[in-house]
C-alpha cells in the first residue's frame, strides 16, 4: 500500500508539473 501510494503520487507530481511546464513554455 506504501509504495503503491508512492508511485501514485510521483505520476500525479509529474502531470502537474508537466502541466505548469506547458503552460510556461507558452
Amino acid at each position: 500500500d506504501f509504495f503503491e501510494k508512492q508511485n501514485h503520487g510521483d505520476v500525479l507530481h509529474l502531470a502537474i508539473y508537466n502541466a505548469f511546464k506547458k503552460i510556461f513554455n507558452e
